[in-house]
């Protein structure tokens, strides 16, 4: 993450003495880290769908301590992408400050 710092907002962590160039396809690089993230995000969307499906294909017949454990199962599966989305938000406001 340091790494990326350095390069993408160098103000913020100015080059080290003897560090790397940077890499003429970086942008290419970042990229595909927000499509494999997005690609991820998906995923976890579409697990959270199917439980929450079931839930509702089989309520009449669950209890209460079933309900509240898929719920949990419902937070702990949609909690990755939750975090991402609120990292993506936080980096895109600290780049509007920054250069806006």
């Amino acid at each position: 993450m340091a790494w990326y710092a350095k390069v993408s907002h160098p103000r913020i962590l100015p080059p080290d003495e003897g560090s790397p160039p940077k890499s003429a396809n970086v942008e290419h690089i970042i990229e595909d880290e927000h499509a494999r993230e997005l690609s991820d995000t998906l995923t976890i969307i579409r697990d959270v769908v199917h439980i929450v499906d079931n839930v509702v294909a089989r309520s009449g017949e669950m209890t209460r301590e079933d309900l509240v454990q898929e719920m949990i199962q419902i937070g702990s599966t949609s909690r990755p992408a939750l975090t991402y989305q609120i990292v993506r938000q936080r980096r895109g406001q600290r780049h509007r400050r920054q250069h806006g």
